[in-house]
């Protein structure tokens, strides 16, 4: 059977993908990290600020995501809804899109509550405890969809 990594890569260069947006959740950032450049003050308890990283094309603000996996695990997904609203690539400034290769800072709102699962990121630059933590993928059903599907007839 295919491994994730495997499933998603062909995914990808057959073009499945470029539409459906899917990134992964790295970090969070601590204090000290959200008090350098001109970041959003977090507004109410549904929003949380954590560093990402996503290889394959643009994606911008305002984009949603229903669906939350750790990346060792797809099948602990959680259905959840959430938006991307803030990114910063750079410190002193703000763009409206996460660019394609590069790692960013990003506020996510999240409409009914920030989900236990983001409690297995890690603070940024803490070294990470392989059973405690993993990095998590925000991505959309049709997409947790056919990779299930994927899996399903390699069995």
């Amino acid at each position: 059977m295919k491994n994730l990594e495997k499933i998603i890569l062909e995914l990808r260069q057959n073009g499945f993908l470029e539409d459906k947006p899917d990134i992964l959740l790295v970090d969070i950032p601590t204090e000290k990290d959200l008090q350098k450049g001109n970041l959003p003050k977090i507004v109410n308890k549904n929003e949380i600020f954590a560093f990402v990283f996503h290889p394959y094309y643009d994606i911008k603000i305002n984009t949603t995501f229903d669906i939350l996996y750790p990346s060792k695990n797809i099948d602990d997904w959680k259905e959840t809804k959430c938006a991307l609203k803030f990114v910063s690539v750079n410190p002193s400034y703000e763009i409206d899109y996460i660019p394609n290769g590069y790692s960013a800072l990003c506020l996510f709102e999240f409409e009914k509550g920030i989900p236990e699962m983001l409690k297995k990121l890690s603070y940024f630059m803490d070294k990470k405890d392989p059973i405690q933590h993993d990095s998590l993928v925000l991505t959309q059903k049709l997409v947790l969809e056919k990779i299930i599907e994927i899996k399903s007839h390699q069995m």
